[in-house]
């Protein structure tokens, strides 16, 4: 029964939105820690890409026969 919860397709989209979010504390930490450090390059999260791609997945979900659910990001792990 938990292996049926865990592989719903809400769920999935669910964890994969908070990964995302978990993600942004530390970027921004980073850049400001290292904003004076010469060389150093800023890095951001691409929110409207991630949410595109989070909008192309459902859509894709409910298209498909078989539950599909796997949003990708390009550059971040787990998407």
């Amino acid at each position: 029964m938990i292996d049926a919860l865990m592989s719903n397709p809400t769920i999935r989209m669910l964890e994969q939105t908070m990964s995302f979010h978990r993600a942004a504390p530390p970027v921004l930490l980073d850049d400001i820690a290292n904003g004076s450090t010469p060389g150093y390059v800023q890095r951001d999260l691409p929110v409207a890409q991630f949410q595109e791609s989070l909008r192309d997945a459902v859509k894709r979900q409910r298209a498909s026969l078989n539950d599909v659910y796997e949003p990708q990001v390009a550059g971040w792990p787990g998407f």
